[in-house]
């Protein structure tokens, strides 16, 4: 009635905060605007590769970003639920440790995707900068750190590149490289882009050299922004040429040679920072 107040209790209060929030986040807060009209331009739903740019999203803050991503993994897991075309899907998680920063349901959400990911026909590929990223989804001894830092067992085959001495050494303990294993990441896989320890189950890491063609170079090449141009980069010895092969070396352990082959087969190019 007019002119008389009304005094929420308290505990009500605090058992509606979570909704009040999340309200107000989509109203007035960073996610205003994201769902409040039609999409504003037309998707090919059929088409084979799906990518989606969040670089507009960046002013907004990284809880923007991690509901986009969000919604594009929900997007994903119903698209092929509808499909029953037998196709085996890739789905690609770029700075998978935004999407884990919502809380416990999108860190439970990206364990449950690398679990049934054999039943719902999908190689799901997580993309991150080293393993203490997974330690940052939440506060330490939380669930969600719990969680995430059992993430790296899940995945069977794992691509490390070029990293520091201390991220060597705790990948090394993570995932329990040799010692030589561990010189290729902090050494030989520092000395260019492409370079990498592939590490396929137990089985001995492979040092492999990737070679984008010209096309993919045009299209993946991060350091454009910083040259200030869009040039493609100069053709290397190891990619001149059409025929060119990305080179295997299987790394052993402590013992036994190490065992060269060429792989042409292997012709796909590992994200590379």
């Amino acid at each position: 009635m007019a002119g008389h107040a009304v005094c929420l209790p308290r505990q009500f209060v605090d058992h509606t905060r979570q909704i009040t929030d999340a309200l107000s986040n989509l109203v007035v807060g960073p996610l205003s605007g994201l769902f409040d009209e039609p999409t504003n331009f037309d998707l090919d739903w059929d088409a084979p590769v799906q990518s989606m740019d969040l670089s507009l999203l960046r002013s907004r803050g990284d809880q923007a970003i991690a509901v986009a991503l969000t919604c594009l993994g929900s997007w994903s897991s119903m698209i092929t639920d509808l499909q029953d075309d037998g196709d085996v899907r890739i789905v690609v998680r770029d700075e998978v440790w935004r999407q884990m920063r919502l809380g416990l349901r999108a860190v439970q959400a990206v364990d449950s995707d690398l679990r049934l990911s054999r039943a719902e026909r999908k190689i799901q590929l997580l993309v991150m900068h080293k393993p203490s990223d997974l330690l940052s989804v939440g506060a330490a001894g939380s669930q969600e750190v719990s969680i995430a830092k059992d993430l790296l067992a899940l995945c069977s085959s794992r691509i490390l590149l070029g990293q520091s001495t201390r991220v060597g050494d705790e990948l090394a303990e993570e995932l329990g490289l040799s010692e030589r294993e561990q010189a290729v990441i902090t050494g030989w896989a520092m000395e260019g882009p492409g370079r990498a320890l592939w590490k396929m189950e137990n089985a001995p890491g492979m040092k492999i050299q990737t070679v984008l063609s010209a096309t993919e170079k045009s299209i993946f090449d991060t350091n454009a922004g910083l040259r200030g141009t869009t040039d493609l980069p100069a053709e290397t010895d190891l990619g001149k040429g059409s025929g060119a092969a990305p080179r295997l070396v299987s790394v052993p352990g402590a013992s036994g040679p190490a065992e060269q082959v060429r792989a042409s087969a292997v012709n796909g190019s590992a994200p590379h920072r």
